[in-house]
Parts: structure tokens; C-alpha cells; sequence
């Protein structure tokens, strides 16, 4: 399918204005979010110039997935259920491509910083009905010429989920005993309840 490009709501200020409004994005000045529009595109153009000769078979994108949260191996239920929204599906005949999207100033990423995410995501899917799930990370870059780098990580192992499971069983139970361990980070940006951190 060919990407027209200049197409894309981004590169009209109208409709980018009032999706910036929906969400709600607030920048300290009118120029910045000029700024923020035109490079909201050309990364747009980086990845479509990069996957366009690559036909991709899509299953899913944004799509928000349930499921049981129970071990596939050992079947230990943590009695609540699991809970994401994935970006990006693909089928790719022997397994399916399951493709996170990240946003970076410099093109460096560890399997570590994203571990967790990728190893919810391969429950997410196993769960409902998916064997074979292969991971990546696909990163758009901020550069001054942007740039795609992907990241392919394969599928997760029994260590990556006995170590998913073992973190979230630790916090369950300091749930469960009125222990709320602060853990600043860049999510606290979006936070509704950091008025209430201590820190």
C-alpha cells in the first residue's frame, strides 16, 4: 500500500491544532509546536521511505488486549488479569511480529529498558491465541535527518518471564500490604496521582 505522505493530518496545522487540543498537548510557545508538527512528519517520511518497499501483513495495530495472568509454563495464576494496548501486529508466516514503537533523540536502546514491556505484550498475545511471538522495536529517531533503527529481540525466554512474573508477584503483595514504593521515572509526566508522591 503506498503511504502519501504529505497526506498525513500532521502536515495540516488545522487538524494537527485540534489533535493537539484532544489529547491535550501544550508546548511553552506557538513556535514549538510548529517545531514539534514538522518533525512529527519528517519522521513520518523516515518510516515510510524505510518500510514502504517492504509489504508487511497487519494483524493488529493499537490494539488493546485481556488475558488471564497465568504462567504458560508452570500455570501459577497471580489472580488479576493482564492488561496493554500493542502497537503494531504483523503476520510473518512462521510466527507473528509483535512491534513496539519508540521515540528517541539519539539511536541507542538495551533489550533491558524495554524487557518488561515486551515480555507483557508476549503474554498479551499468547493469550489470546498466539504461539509464536517474535519481538521489535522499532525507533524513530529525532535527529536532524530522522532515522528508523529497529531492534529485533526474538521471542521471550523463560527467563524473561519467570523474571516478569517474579517483579510482579513483589508487587502485589507490597499491594496488598499498603507498601507503595515510589518509582521515579518518565512516566510520572503522565501520573495523575504524583501530586500525592512524597518525593
Amino acid at each position: 500500500m503506498e503511504i502519501e505522505v504529505d497526506a498525513v493530518v500532521f502536515s495540516d496545522p488545522e487538524m494537527f491544532r485540534q489533535l493537539a487540543e484532544e489529547e491535550p498537548m501544550t508546548w511553552e510557545s506557538s513556535d514549538d509546536a510548529v517545531k514539534f508538527r514538522h518533525q512529527t512528519v519528517d519522521l513520518v517520511r523516515a518510516y515510510a521511505k524505510e518500510y514502504r518497499p517492504q509489504p508487511e501483513k497487519i494483524i493488529a495495530m493499537e490494539a488493546s488486549l485481556e488475558a488471564p495472568f497465568v504462567h504458560p509454563t508452570t500455570g501459577e495464576d497471580l489472580g488479576v488479569p493482564l492488561f496493554g494496548v500493542v502497537d503494531l501486529v504483523l503476520d510473518t508466516t512462521s510466527s507473528v511480529l509483535l512491534v513496539d514503537f519508540k521515540t528517541s533523540a539519539t539511536a541507542t536502546l538495551i533489550e533491558q529498558s524495554c524487557s518488561v514491556q515486551l515480555t507483557l505484550y508476549s503474554l498479551l498475545m499468547q493469550g489470546n491465541g498466539y504461539d509464536q511471538v517474535e519481538t521489535e522495536i522499532r525507533q524513530l529517531v529525532k535527529t536532524k535527518t530522522p532515522k528508523i533503527c529497529a531492534y529485533r529481540f526474538g521471542q521471550r525466554t523463560e527467563g524473561h518471564i519467570r523474571q516478569f512474573f517474579d517483579l510482579c508477584r513483589e508487587y502485589l503483595v507490597a499491594l496488598d500490604h499498603g507498601v507503595f514504593n515510589p518509582r521515579p521515572c518518565w512516566s510520572c509526566n503522565l501520573c495523575d496521582y504524583r501530586g500525592l508522591c512524597t518525593m
